[in-house]
Order: structure tokens, then sequence, then C-alpha cells
């Protein structure tokens, strides 16, 4: 489904723009609050794991969607998932556990 937003965001971490022309990356919003929790999600064979609550968002045809809906529309490959948990990995070290 996706989300239209025009919010001022900064980008955090940029993972990259894939084939498909989806543009994947973790962003602040201005107008947004963050936890400080664990989170983890599974996409593809690949764990995720965050130290608060911003994810990863992927900018699609105009939209913003998460990880997950994203692959399961076919809009990023079982590989391209793959490139993007490595840039996690390396971006954020407590995924070494998965």
């Amino acid at each position: 489904s996706g989300k239209e937003s025009w919010v001022k965001a900064s980008v955090v971490h940029y993972y990259g723009q894939f084939a498909s022309g989806a543009i994947v990356a973790i962003m602040t919003a201005t107008d947004e609050i963050y936890e400080n929790v664990v989170s983890e999600f599974f996409v593809a064979g690949h764990y995720f794991t965050y130290c608060n609550s911003n994810p990863i968002s992927v900018f699609y045809n105009g939209k913003f969607f998460d990880l997950s809906e994203t692959y399961e529309n076919g809009y990023l490959t079982t590989v391209e998932i793959g490139i993007i948990a490595e840039k996690h990995r390396f971006f954020h070290p407590l995924n070494e556990m998965n």
C-alpha cells in the first residue's frame, strides 16, 4: 500500500538504489520520536536488529514502504535484501549476533 509523506527528513544510513528504482535508507524525520528499544524482524532469510524504533524505509514509485512490504511485493529481490542485510550489519554491529 505504501504511505505518501512530505516531512523534513535526513538520511542516517543510505543502503542504495536498486534495480527496481527502490531507494533504501534509514531516515529521521523532524516530527517523529524514536523509542530506545531493541527490535528485530526477519526478511528473506535475514534478521534485522535495531537499537531504536527507527527502521529501514524504502522509497519506491513515490511512496514509502517498510522492508518486508517491498520484498513481499517484489520491489526488492532476495539477493538485494542480502546486500541490504550486509550493509545493515556494518551500520548496526548488534546484527553480528544473528
